[in-house]
């Protein structure tokens, strides 16, 4: 037993949610009169994306937008000046997580075009709690190039190919740990100035045709591409991949 303060309680929120994710029904139960007793901004988005991954494994993927766009509004609400704050990594983790969830629910529910967007948004959002700003969106209508926007959403990382205004979307084959494995293994040969070329085209080979695949379907040779990783995927050297 310990006394009530509002440290003890943010702990106690945490914890619960936690158990609540575990499969304790009533942990959620405790949480909610926490949360309607608490000031902690972490507490309240901790109980709203709970709540939101709660509605999601039951099945009620509109309940879990729902409360993934709470979660991201409370948030953005004070935007402009969180990039300030002794808590913005803390508040990056926050978004972030919200937002990976929030494209995934959208790609559920079979809005490839809204999840498309949020993630965009994700990205421009994310650069401004850094502190940067005028930062342009991909991919606008009449852009000559095609770009291609990866995301590491749970287990598997997706792709939408973006040229003008028609976007394709798939999933990559093999699950993300095992993508992020085949990257750090390639990543790791092309800096070594030992290996052979014939090493680095057999490791890069299903690179390749997982990531590349689907993406250079039907796009015209030459034409300018424009690349947004994700995760592992930023220690790529793509132009490599492309030349095996």
């Amino acid at each position: 037993q310990m006394a009530n303060s509002p440290a003890v309680a943010a702990y106690q929120a945490f914890a619960e949610a936690f158990a609540a994710l575990a499969g304790d029904p009533s942990a959620f139960s405790r949480f909610e009169p926490i949360v309607r007793a608490s000031t902690n901004p972490f507490v309240i988005v901790s109980y709203l994306h709970t709540a939101a991954t709660l509605a999601e494994n039951a099945g009620r993927t509109v309940e879990a937008r729902r409360l993934l766009e709470d979660a991201i509004g409370f948030v953005e609400k004070d935007a402009e000046s969180l990039h300030d704050s002794q808590n913005v990594l803390e508040w990056r983790d926050q978004l972030q997580s919200c937002y990976r969830d929030l494209t995934r629910v959208s790609l559920l529910q079979n809005d490839t075009i809204g999840a498309y967007r949020t993630w965009q948004h994700f990205l421009r959002a994310d650069e401004a709690l850094q502190g940067f700003r005028d930062i342009p969106a991909a991919g606008i209508a009449g852009d000559p190039a095609t770009v291609f926007s990866f995301a590491r959403l749970g287990n598997r990382y997706g792709v939408w190919v973006r040229s003008g205004d028609n976007i394709r979307f798939t999933w990559v084959n093999r699950d993300a740990s095992t993508i992020d494995r085949l990257v750090r293994y390639y990543a790791a040969l092309c800096s070594d100035p030992g290996a052979s070329w014939e090493l680095v085209q057999a490791a890069g080979k299903p690179l390749r045709s997982e990531l590349l695949g689907f993406a250079l379907q039907g796009v015209p040779k030459n034409r300018l591409l424009l690349l947004q990783p994700d995760g592992e995927l930023a220690r790529l050297p793509w132009a490599s991949l492309l030349l095996d």
